[in-house]
């Protein structure tokens, strides 16, 4: 029975390292808890293989800060003088510079190389808590930056994995580190056992040729979700989105609360989930914390909205929502998100004219800053558009809405 419980909880893992992270790195950071002796290094290394990527295992509790950032040495090289005016790079003064370069750990060497092999590898961090504070800040470097001096690891998924605190981990996280995953707490997944005893699939098949696409649109409903929850409790309650670490952590989900760094992460999180056709229970509270993920899930639960594609479909009923701009306002800016033709552009742009004929624009004017921001080539997440796009959404923009600030799409 138990077996048919990691079986689900692979899946999970596979699905987020699928994911694009923030700033477009593979994968989603994510922290494994579980006691000591229930599988969890196996059923990480079963998701990782589902995922497509060969995993790498590292073991901090015997690691050195080096054997994680490599041997420094030093080397002379020689560079061109930022000095020198001349412009020709031929006739400009060289001069001697003094530089320290490291000589990669053999597993961390070999994951930068997989780029461009047909099978990247994925990096699992094991006994993580067992690591004193240098070496996890040291993998903590690793996992932020995705890279070290010149080497890149922005196609690498990375995990970690430990105990909790209350069933043999060594010592707590610290909050700067802790802050940086979406932390899965394994008895979580006990509860959904007799699920599986009756469901016919017990290991989901995940669909990962059109993994993609679906995590674009999903990623777009949760964005949208995200950011009116976030308007609707501003200012009601500040720990929705300004929470800070709790005092002890001595159980995995402690390790989570609400930051804006840790919302990026969460709708990436449920957009995967999605995605994968698994619910987001999980990754909500295990990125926001149990009270604010709650509270976001039953939001979400309260809306019962279309999805993008089909709003973008050309067919879609709009009237049904004119007596609740809040609805429409999130509907709007959500299919803004998921917007990747010229034709979903036209679709969206036509509904935003509309709803000013029906005195309903000002709730369909965020769907335009998400557009411009886009096409722009500033969307913070990311997924910009042709910036030849940008005359139409301006003359949108003004056609909605009189007398706007229009600077931002200039």
């Amino acid at each position: 029975m138990a077996d048919k419980g990691k079986a689900r909880e692979s899946s999970y893992y596979a699905a987020l390292m699928k994911a694009k992270g923030i700033n477009g790195v593979q994968g989603i950071n994510l922290f494994a808890w579980g006691n000591p002796g229930g599988g969890k290094s196996s059923m990480i290394i079963e998701a990782v293989e589902k995922a497509g990527f060969e995993p790498i295992v590292i073991t901090l509790s015997y690691c050195a800060p080096e054997d994680a950032l490599g041997l420094p040495y030093p080397v002379t090289e020689e560079v061109d003088d930022p000095n020198d005016p001349e412009e020709d790079p031929e006739k400009k003064k060289k001069i001697q510079m003094h530089v320290i370069k490291y000589l990669l750990n053999h597993n961390i060497q070999k994951a930068v190389m997989s780029k461009d092999s047909g099978r990247p590898c994925a990096i699992i961090w094991d006994d993580f808590t067992a690591a004193n504070k240098s070496v996890q800040k040291v993998v903590l470097r690793l996992i932020n930056e995705r890279r070290l001096e010149n080497f890149s690891l922005t196609h690498v998924p990375q995990i970690a994995i430990a105990n909790p605190l209350s069933n043999g981990g060594y010592a707590p996280l610290d909050p700067a580190v802790a802050n940086r995953f979406i932390h899965i707490d394994s008895e979580v997944f006990d509860t959904w056992y007799d699920w599986f005893v009756e469901s016919e699939d017990t290991s989901p098949n995940i669909d990962f040729e059109h993994f993609d696409e679906e995590f674009i649109n999903h990623f777009a409903t949760y964005s949208g979700l995200a950011r009116a929850f976030l308007m609707e409790t501003k200012g009601k309650d500040d720990k929705m989105y300004r929470g800070v670490a709790p005092a002890d952590m001595q159980k995995p989900l402690d390790h989570a609360w609400a930051t804006g760094r840790a919302w990026d992460a969460t709708i990436r999180a449920a957009a995967a989930c999605e995605a994968a056709g698994l619910p987001i229970d999980p990754v909500v509270n295990g990125g926001l914390g149990e009270v604010v993920g709650q509270n976001w899930l039953t939001y979400i639960n309260d809306q019962d909205l279309p999805k993008p594609s089909e709003v973008l479909s050309g067919s879609f009923n709009w009237s049904k929502y004119q007596m609740r701009p809040d609805k429409m306002r999130i509907i709007s800016e959500t299919a803004a998100r998921a917007v990747q033709t010229e034709k979903q552009l036209d679709i969206l742009l036509d509904a935003c004219k509309e709803a000013q004929l029906q005195n309903k624009g000002d709730a369909m004017f965020p769907s335009l800053r998400v557009l411009a921001a886009r096409a722009r080539q500033k969307d913070k997440f990311g997924m910009n558009l042709p910036v030849e796009w940008n005359p139409k959404i301006a003359e949108a923009a003004e056609d909605v809405i009189d007398k706007l600030d229009l600077d931002y799409l200039d």
